[in-house]
């Protein structure tokens, strides 16, 4: 498959399967009959049919609402049709889960990725089936295996040790196709494969479809882009409204009768024409010379009643200067009137109350509050920002949503039960609600919806109003009146250097282009921001823990001197080590609940409670420290067991859960212990104060634990598949992981860690303390530890090596202050500075960190090259 699709890199598009040239009728591989499905009340789907034939590629088509999504949904496991039958070869089966439909030869590559970006290429593609080999995730075979897919699929310059955020969302595109591909999929459906994907990107994607279907691979594609329908569908089924209007050979249907088919209307209908009576008024929105760290020489002028389009490829800054002009990157240098007034928005909430509206590329991160209602995210700008504008805005809201066609149950349905397009309709609802003068809509739809999103606009565009929007790509914004590009030569240069601006007009050189009414335009290089130096930006977390800490040693020494000390004496570097341990071993627990998404407040008071059990067990006899330690043990494993469930089957949050068990406990302990109890054997107090060389033996074991953390983490399934718990768990139970079973773990091994720091505590102190972890603020610490080590506190992101370094950092700081007699306050002070610093900079790391995709060739652009 790989070399036929090498040879034909730039495929002829009206070519059809081998099977129909023989002029065989492809056999059936799926037969859906009278698939029916309602969501509260609202039905979705009404008796649709559907017939997939090996070989052939059937196209899915039909407008927002359609029920396109939910058909797809039902076949790939996520839904269960409500009525209907799917036959597979002629079998009845019925999915539960999206594991049935995978296993069975159906996956889905959905428009909004399943991916972890936090995660290589590989570990995405096998999450959930990662070969093993004595036990282990063998990583190299699937290295090996993720290679041969990719070169299967004819991809070069990805490798799969690649982590998936610092790809391109047409890199991305490929990972979810080989990710389908490693199913042995006889059934590949495809939602939107080309939406996120600029011109010159999709004809290695009709390669790798051909390639797809030449293997006898059935493919259902879904796609609003009539000329990829008709370039590689044979059959084309149409959904309007939830039910099935016509399915019927490509041959048979043109432009006009498809559109007509889908929306009832002739296709001359989709580009409106002004509103009538609308004229062009006086200027909006005016850019002179405007720039700032993203863009530079901005020249435009958007007048009441026009829409205006940007395009560019994909890093030339369109999105930037959305952002500028809203205020989140606010301009530094030139001009901005509004209704020919200067302002420069420092903030969105000033570009809003200036009269300008965002429309931003990503609905669900940017754009909407999914868990709140419809009303409530129509009225979200308006009620932060015109609060006394509310009670209007809330009579007004729904025939707002009314005339934008949203199909919705009631106002009070949350968001994220509607379609995508609905939901997209609401974000537009909601910043036409404060009635604004400018609206910018930063890639506010696929191209198949900008033609309703145009019609919206032209009834809106009243005189006195004006709309701007980009499309994708070096194509005319649908429906507009005008569109600039900037020149997309800069992508090649370098950070900071201004690049050659002007428009792009048809062939001709850079340079104002009258015929499209556009302006010079240049942009720096977008995918940098001013921020770190180079060699510090592209440190890891780990990387820069390491470095504050050798910082905090070297400042340390220097303090401690001032007072006459000499901090690099044995018995100061055996009290740093020693203090390392017991919070060590709670922080390393802690860091493998919060990779998980989840987080442990537990911990002091299991801590505190298996030491006097231990040390009531113990009572100061030898023969009794095995069982003393093995009922600790045995103790902190049934509460993590019961914090694990409680977190992962009955879905708390792990800081309520795990408070209501701390409370428990201590409820426990105050009642059962009242000051110290049992005591520890002197050969078991040997653990706390001996030796082994220069190191404690309390270091030794909690070093010991965090390699095998870190080999748990990096070479068993259940630390691959807590990271991707963490990451996206509904990405993680797509992929078929038992998403309870990596949570459970983690908060067992939390407790049973807090355990050893519990034993550890009475080997110290010879007697159960029952205070004694609360007093020592071990919950916190251990979070402050975590996170000054680099593991984000949303999950998905960390290590245990950083985990250890933030331990040793606090010990330093608490040594050199114990030596300089500072105060507890201080103490908290120092430590609280620290943590905050060390977060920003992670956070701005990771922002300069993010992927300039045009500093290397693409993916497919590698793929196409090599095939020429």
């Amino acid at each position: 498959m790989g070399d036929a699709c090498h040879s034909d890199a730039v495929p002829h598009l009206v070519e059809t399967p081998q099977t129909a040239d023989r002029g065989e009728e492809p056999s059936v591989l799926l037969r859906a009959r009278g698939l029916t499905k309602s969501f509260v009340g609202h039905t979705v789907l009404a008796d649709i049919d559907l017939d997939l034939r090996a070989g052939q590629v059937h196209g899915l088509v039909g407008e927002n609402g359609a029920g396109k999504s939910t058909l797809m949904k039902i076949l790939a496991g996520v839904h269960t049709a409500d009525r209907g039958t799917v036959e597979l070869d002629g079998r009845q089966v019925s999915f539960h889960h999206p594991l049935q439909a995978q296993a069975a030869g159906i996956s889905t590559v959905f428009q909004e990725f399943n991916l972890l970006p936090e995660r290589t290429v590989a570990e995405n593609i096998w999450l959930g089936r990662e070969p093993r080999r004595r036990g282990l995730v063998d990583v190299g075979r699937m290295h090996r295996d993720t290679q041969a897919l990719l070169d299967d699929l004819g991809v070069t310059g990805l490798r799969p040790q690649q982590r998936v955020r610092t790809l391109s969302v047409a890199e991305q595109q490929v990972v979810e196709i080989a990710k389908a591909v490693s199913y042995d999929a006889r059934i590949i459906a495809m939602d939107e494969p080309t939406a996120a994907l600029a011109d010159h990107e999709v004809a290695l994607l009709y390669s790798i479809i051909r390639g797809l279907t030449a293997r006898g691979v059935a493919i259902l594609y879904v796609s609003h882009r009539l000329k990829e329908i008709f370039d590689l569908c044979q059959t084309i089924t149409v959904l309007k409204d939830g039910r099935h209007v016509a399915t019927r050979p490509a041959t048979e249907l043109d432009d006009n009768e498809l559109v007509r088919l889908m929306v009832g209307r002739e296709m001359s209908a989709f580009f409106p024409d002004p509103v009538e009576g609308t004229s062009l008024g006086e200027p909006r929105l005016q850019l002179r010379d405007a720039g700032n760290g993203y863009v530079d020489g901005v020249d435009l002028t958007l007048r009441a009643g026009e829409i205006v389009g940007i395009s560019g490829l994909q890093g030339s800054g369109r999105t930037e200067l959305m952002e500028a002009i809203f205020g989140v990157t606010p301009f530094t240098r030139g001009e901005m009137l509004v209704d020919g007034r200067a302002t420069r928005p420092r903030s969105p909430r000033a570009a809003v109350r200036s009269g300008i509206a965002l429309v931003t590329e990503d609905r669900k991160a940017t754009g909407l509050a999914l868990n709140q209602s419809i009303l409530d995210n129509a009225l979200g700008p308006v009620r932060a920002v015109f609060a006394r504008r509310s009670g209007r805005a809330r009579r007004e809201v729904p025939g707002l949503l009314t005339n934008l066609e949203v199909a919705a149950r009631a106002l009070d349905q949350e968001v994220q039960f509607l379609s995508g397009g609905n939901q997209q309709k609401v974000v537009l609802a909601r910043w036409l609600a404060t009635d604004p003068k400018v609206v910018l809509m930063d890639e506010p739809t696929p191209r198949h919806r900008r033609r309703r999103q145009a019609r919206d606009l032209r009834a809106d565009a009243r005189p006195g109003q004006g709309g701007r929007r980009r499309p994708h790509g070096l194509q005319r914004a649908a429906g507009g009146d005008r569109h600039v590009r900037p020149d997309p030569r800069h992508a090649r240069r370098t950070a900071g250097r201004r690049a050659a601006g002007g428009v792009v007009g048809g062939g001709g050189p850079p340079g104002r282009d009258r015929s499209l009414g556009g302006s010079p335009m240049s942009t720096t290089h977008a995918g940098r921001r001013v921020g770190l130096p180079d060699r510090f930006r592209n440190l890891t977390s780990t990387g820069i823990v390491l470095i504050v800490l050798v910082g905090a040693v070297v400042l340390g020494s220097i303090l401690t001197a001032v007072e006459g000390r000499n901090f690099f004496t044995t018995g100061n570097l055996r009290d740093i080590l020693t203090a390392t341990s017991i919070l060590g071993f709670i922080a390393i627990g802690q860091t493998l609940v919060i990779l998980g998404g989840s987080l442990d407040l537990s911990v002091p008071f299991v801590a505190s409670l298996t030491g006097v059990i231990a040390g009531g067990i113990m009572a100061g006899e030898t023969g009794n420290v095995l069982p003393g330690i093995l009922a600790a043990v045995a103790v902190a494993a049934v509460i993590g067991l019961v914090n694990g469930v409680v977190v992962s089957i009955f879905h708390v949050h792990g800081f309520i859960a795990t408070l209501g068990m701390g409370l428990i406990i201590s409820g426990y302990i105050a009642t059962n212990y009242q000051g110290n109890h049992g005591s520890a054997p002197q050969s078991f107090r040997s653990i706390g104060i001996s030796f082994i060389g220069p190191l404690p033996v309390s270091t030794l074991l909690m070093l010991g634990c965090a390699a095998l953390a870190i080999l748990l983490l990096r070479r068993t399934r259940v630390g691959h598949h807590l990271y991707a718990v963490g990451g996206n768990p509904e990405v993680a139970r797509l992929s078929g992981v038992r998403t309870s079973v990596p949570i459970i773990t983690a908060h067992v091994l939390c407790s049973v860690l807090a355990a050893f720091a519990g034993l550890l505590l009475l080997a110290r102190l010879s007697v159960g303390n029952p205070t004694i972890g609360s007093q020592g603020q071990y919950d916190l610490m251990s979070i402050a530890a975590v996170v000054l080590g680099g593991t984000l506190l949303a999950g998905g992101k960390g290590n245990i090596t950083g985990t250890v370094a933030g331990v040793a950092i606090f010990a330093v700081m608490d040594n050199v202050m114990a030596v300089m007699q500072t105060d507890s306050f201080l103490r908290n002070v120092v430590r609280g500075v620290v943590i905050v610093a060390a977060v920003a900079v992670y956070a701005r790391r990771d922002i300069d960190r993010r992927p300039a995709r045009f500093e290397r060739p693409g993916v497919l652009d590698a793929a196409l090259q090599e095939a020429k």
